[in-house]
């Protein structure tokens, strides 16, 4: 490949994982929103569902966005043994180098990790959440 498809790689690569993000990210405050204004409509049922689709949904994206950061890897690293072979590169390449050598793919893996984990557990614990409040509160006032 040459240095062109590589750093175009690594931007296709990017975009998706952030694309899979923002889509992924409106659905988890879809799941709050519809959580915080159903109260009332909310049944053990509907709450088990939304629980286990969401959770499984987040595992499947989750596992996407690993499988696309892993990819992100490759072509960074193919893009280092290309710079290595090559007798002049780019300033864009040497800048690309400098992301990888410098950590911060592993520093930006380990937050979106974290990001995703916190969300999911929110996204699934606040209709939980929700449904026990409402059905509390209105236990004690009945």
């Amino acid at each position: 490949m040459t240095e062109y498809e590589l750093l175009y790689l690594i931007v296709e690569r990017r975009n998706e994982v952030m694309s899979l993000i923002q889509w992924w990210g409106a659905v988890s405050i879809g799941v709050i929103a519809a959580s915080h204004f159903i109260d009332r409509t909310f049944n053990l049922f509907l709450i088990t569902l939304i629980a286990f689709f969401y959770g499984f949904f987040s595992i499947f994206v989750i596992r996407m966005v690993d499988t696309l950061y892993d990819q992100l890897l490759m072509a960074f690293t193919d893009l280092a043994i290309y710079a290595e072979n090559a007798e002049s590169v780019s300033k864009q390449t040497e800048i690309m180098l400098q992301v990888l050598s410098s950590g911060r793919l592993s520093i930006s893996s380990t937050f979106l990790a974290l990001v995703l984990c916190g969300l999911t557990i929110a996204s699934v614990s606040y209709p939980i959440w929700r449904y026990w409040k409402y059905y509390r509160y209105s236990t004690f006032n009945t």
